[in-house]
């Protein structure tokens, strides 16, 4: 170990002094630990920093509308590690932004996986110059640069940036991942770096969930959804029922909570469901809503996962035999029950329960009116009081009664399409009318207070729409941005904020005698700032125009001229 850290470091010092000295800043279906990936034919990854290895985050973790894509690093409650590449391969990717990844890097590798880097503060000189230059010729702040195989070759632990806390990060660390290249397919990192960490601690289940399905089922004599306790209780039931289990994982000396890697039900010794968080489709991510009951993680920030597999959620890493996990009590008898969860060291919990069969009167499913009906296995295509909306295949994950309420016409227009969560997998088109509008260019939509996005087509306003229980509201922005100085411009720093309550700002452009220079978002884009010293523009010592253009989503602009000494 003394001897790979030394060689570390070696190597670090070696690729600094080329970056111009020292840096700036079914039952069995679950494969066993040694058999999932070969070393020989991965590679062998390093960690990305030179610090000891503590996670803040582990893969896979359940958030809304995603799954937590990598590792979350604690960097010590520091910005500025030094952060390496895993291995050999070439700079493919560079982000910067002011939400998401923030400042990120995406390194291609040779064994077919790429490595991502997010929330650093810096990159390192070399990938910095690159993203200067193309920040100048794309007269942009953000940036989403691609690079050939190349332009920027590094080696296993070459420094390729520092640590931070970018983008939509809320404390400073190191989000990394590995993807498969031809796929974009998230891979758990531990499946590399997992001699790294010690973890003994098996996860933990709290308690768990009742599925009784709508008009086929009864659990404890109730049609509606229950939570229970994982303990020895008077538990019944009748016709179909699908569980959902709510539990964490622990590791050695951390207080943090994790994601569950592996979870099995059993019902009577045979494997009901189970579960696997490793190798998950990138086009997938949204189907965390399905698994999870997010409804109720909205209200208790709690996910229960479910043991049964919605008809529309196609997520690989879930697997089920006959009924997709919804089990089926249909005689009078105990229903022996039980949840094994383990981790990736196979660190494993088990956890018993008994429901009785209780023969029982189910009420009926509800009534269905087609013609508002969104169907879960095929595209839809609905007129609603003249509000249209077309749902893609595989959007939901069942069958979803829509009872929409559509108000007024024109700017004010509200519609809601839903009367509780409905979170969609892909987005959906919205087609609000807008004939007899005079200003159709400075229309937008809303979602309860959100800006959205949305584009004019012919006579109608069409809106991206990602919810169906979401107010949209067409709105009129015909008020340009409102820009004011940040305290005194001194010589060198500029400092600007920026005000839209409408649509939003959607670029900025500066130029001092007419030359473009950078405005870096500083807080979102309500704060920007230009550090002239670190601009193409030479100082002169003479009074300069400075100019500022700020545009708002609807085109609205704001002008912003004055004098500085430069």
């Amino acid at each position: 170990m003394i001897r790979r850290t030394l060689l570390l470091i070696v190597i670090l010092a070696i690729h600094c002094m080329a970056y111009s000295g020292v840096p700036d800043s079914g039952e069995n279906n679950i494969p066993d630990k040694a058999s999932r990936y070969s070393m020989d034919d991965a590679g062998t990854f390093v960690k990305p920093m030179l610090i000891e290895l503590s996670l803040a985050g582990n893969f896979g973790e359940p958030r809304p509308h995603h799954f937590h894509a990598g590792l979350d690093m604690r960097t010590q409650q520091e910005e500025g590690k030094v952060v390496v590449a895993a291995a050999e391969g070439y700079v493919e990717r560079v982000l910067v932004s002011p939400t998401g990844y923030g400042n990120a890097l995406f390194v291609r590798h040779p064994n077919g996986y790429t490595t991502v880097y997010a929330h650093l503060s810096r990159f390192a000189p070399q990938i910095r110059a690159a993203v200067k230059k193309w920040q100048y010729a794309n007269h942009s702040a953000d940036v989403d640069m691609r690079l050939p195989a190349h332009q920027m070759p590094v080696s296993q632990g070459q420094f390729i940036a520092f640590s931070g806390n970018t983008g939509g990060s809320y404390g400073p660390h190191l989000h990394f991942e590995v993807r498969r290249t031809d796929t974009m397919e998230m891979v758990d990192p531990l499946e590399f770096l997992g001699d790294s960490i010690k973890d003994t601690q098996a996860p933990v289940a709290h308690s768990f969930m009742a599925f009784p399905q709508e008009g086929e089922g009864l659990f404890c004599g109730k049609p509606q959804t229950q939570t229970f306790a994982l303990s020895p209780k008077a538990l019944t039931a009748w016709g179909k029922v699908g569980f959902g289990v709510y539990a964490d994982d622990k590791m050695d000396e951390q207080q943090n909570t994790y994601g569950v890697r592996h979870t099995k039900l059993f019902l009577d010794g045979k494997l009901l469901f189970e579960s696997d968080v490793n190798n998950i489709p990138a086009d997938m991510h949204r189907m965390i809503n399905s698994w999870g009951n997010y409804d109720y993680f909205a209200e208790h920030r709690r996910w229960y996962l479910k043991s049964f597999i919605e008809p529309g959620n196609k997520l690989p890493i879930l697997k089920a035999g006959s009924g997709q996990g919804v089990v089926d009590f249909n005689e009078e008898r105990d229903y022996h029950f039980r949840y094994e969860l383990s981790d990736y060291y196979g660190n494993k919990s088990e956890y018993e329960f008994v429901v009785r069969g209780t023969k029982a009167s189910i009420p009926g499913p509800p009534s269905v009116n087609t013609a508002n009906l969104l169907h879960y296995d095929k595209a839809n295509h609905l007129s609603l009081s003249g509000v249209d909306i077309d749902v893609k295949d595989g959007s939901l994950p069942y069958d979803v009664q829509l009872c929409p309420v559509i108000e007024g016409s024109g700017v004010g227009m509200t519609c809601r399409l839903y009367n509780r969560r409905m979170p969609l997998f892909t987005s959906a088109t919205l087609s609000f009318p807008i004939q007899g509008e005079g200003q159709p260019d400075k229309l937008y939509v809303k979602a309860d207070s959100n800006v959205i996005s949305s584009r004019i087509d012919g006579d109608h306003l069409k809106a991206d729409i990602t919810e169906l229980e979401r107010l949209y509201t067409v709105c009129l922005d015909t008020v340009a941005p409102v820009i004011k100085p940040a305290g005194n411009i001194g010589a060198h720093s500029l400092l600007f904020n920026l005000e839209d309550k409408e649509s939003g700002i959607k670029s900025v452009e500066g130029t001092l005698d007419g030359q473009f220079i950078l405005f870096m978002p500083l807080r979102l884009y309500t704060l920007i700032g230009c550090d002239l010293s670190d601009t193409p523009v030479k100082p002169t010592g003479k009074n300069r125009k400075l100019t500022l253009t700020v545009t708002d989503l609807c085109g609205n602009k704001s002008k912003y001229e004055t004098q500085v000494m430069y």
